[in-house]
């Protein structure tokens, strides 16, 4: 662990202020959940993703899309790319991407999906849980049918009710 070299105080309802430098460093942002963690005597705060308990979920849908269907489908968090394509795996979304997710949006159009891609065609659909918008799945292809498109919703909706469970 690196030392910070900040300290603050614990109010009379156990709470303490996370310093806004470290929030912004670490992108934790108003509103989003952070993990808690203990270890020996230590504790530790980590940025909550809701697909953490749900990778091997999301990895399996991606696979066995792209098996049958041969097209690449991408699940998101609300920063970067969870699961999918080995190509896109871990990548920063463009803000575009961001925004789209944030307005829970559903959109169909030649878009960047991170900052060092190109366009591509892509049909991308949130996932909200509770009203949060958690993140998205999108379907990559120049050729998005009607079934592609519900198939990609399911996958939303398997995603959620996994979260919520």
């Amino acid at each position: 662990m690196k030392a910070t070299g900040v300290v603050r105080r614990i109010d009379d309802l156990g709470r303490i202020v996370i310093p806004k430098e470290i929030r912004r460093t670490l992108k934790i942002n108003d509103g989003d959940n952070v993990e808690i963690y203990v270890s020996d005597d230590s504790i530790v705060l980590k940025k909550y993703c809701f697909l953490n308990s749900s990778f091997l979920l999301a990895q399996k849908l991606t696979d066995a899309f792209y098996k049958i269907y041969h097209k690449i489908i991408l699940i998101t968090d609300n920063e970067k790319i969870v699961a999918g394509s080995k190509k896109y795996l871990n990548k920063t979304l463009s803000t575009t991407i961001v925004d789209i997710i944030n307005n829970r949006s559903e959109i169909e159009k030649n878009i960047c999906i991170t900052n060092d891609n190109d366009s591509v065609n892509v049909y991308l659909y949130p996932i909200i849980s509770s009203s949060d918008a958690l993140g998205s799945v999108i379907l990559i292809s120049d050729d998005i049918s009607a079934i592609d498109k519900s198939i990609i919703k399911l996958m939303s909706v398997i995603l959620v009710k996994n979260v919520e469970e």
